[in-house]
């Protein structure tokens, strides 16, 4: 089975004085980015392409803009229609295992949105997915069922000729003197069956206390995915949004990062030049607890 990842991109961009916004004609987010499969994990690379058109606004803004980059690209396409151009850098990581077929992985833009905050500020919001993650199902071997199938064929068959197939009668004087001999065979018979009843019997209290813990599993395996969606969720909005609480520091890009089973959070933080603070404000935590299989996000700084 396969399913999607989800996160929100919230983004703000300005614009010069010399080409301030006034009403939006058209506007486009579109991903181009590459997969590439590495030793241990699927790396998705690029940038989340926007591109717009927009009437010209004959005043500009007087009130203080707010924190965003500044749009890369502006065109005047006649006197009261400019085009633009910005791209948005994506960094993603995710273990290989947690991939079934790497050509299968594909990056949509499900909601896109724009508000114009002043003739010098866009405000940008889209929800994007990554499909073609496989999901870990725990599954009962088809050959035990088969087994079990076949199994209860031959008890069934072996109860209900259990008299007929066991039963000597005696008809005539000459097969009296095979009596003794026969009663002999039909003892040692019965006890074969009992005994095979037994291991029956045994072999169903097995499988029902496998299936009995693959039921527990498959609970807590859909309420573990259940809590980890709804982290997702919560985690996403923060993407992004740190740009505007540090004071002196700039950030270009935000890396999505899955936890591996021996990562800890400095290390990370360590790894990417960034302090554990951080990660920690941009992702919503409490503290430097994390979990294998977590998703959070990474402030990269400006190069």
């Amino acid at each position: 089975m396969q399913e999607a990842y989800t996160f929100t991109l919230n983004e703000t961009i300005t614009f010069e004085e010399a080409h301030p916004l006034k009403e939006m004609l058209g506007i486009g987010l579109e991903p181009v980015l590459s997969v590439q499969e590495l030793s241990d994990t699927v790396s998705i690379r690029g940038v989340m392409e926007l591109k717009g058109e927009y009437v010209r606004n004959d005043v500009a803004s007087e009130i203080d803009l707010p924190d965003g980059a500044r749009v890369e690209h502006v065109e005047s396409l006649s006197e009261e229609v400019c085009e633009f151009f910005h791209k948005f850098l994506m960094d993603i990581t995710i273990p290989l295992e947690r991939v079934d077929v790497t050509e299968n992985i594909s990056i949509d833009v499900d909601h896109f949105d724009y508000t114009i905050l002043s003739p010098q500020a866009l405000c940008l919001e889209a929800v994007v997915s990554i499909h073609g993650l496989k999901q870990e199902d725990i599954v009962i071997e088809q050959e035990q069922q088969n087994e079990l199938t076949r199994f209860n064929d031959v008890i069934e068959e072996l109860e209900e000729s259990d008299t007929e197939q066991f039963e000597i009668i005696v008809e005539d004087d000459e097969l009296k003197e095979n009596e003794e001999q026969a009663n002999d065979n039909v003892v040692v018979l019965e006890r074969d069956i009992e005994r095979d009843l037994a291991e029956h019997k045994e072999l169903e209290e097995n499988i029902e206390e496998i299936m009995e813990e693959v039921e527990e599993q498959e609970e807590k395996k859909e309420e573990r995915l259940h809590v980890q969606g709804r982290t997702e969720v919560e985690e996403a909005s923060y993407l992004l949004n740190i740009f505007s609480e540090e004071e002196e520091t700039s950030y270009s890009r935000v890396k999505l990062y899955i936890v591996q089973p021996t990562d800890q959070l400095d290390v990370i933080a360590e790894k990417y030049n960034v302090t554990p603070r951080q990660i920690m404000r941009t992702n919503a935590l409490e503290d430097e607890d994390i979990s294998q299989g977590q998703i959070i996000y990474i402030p990269i700084h400006d190069e």
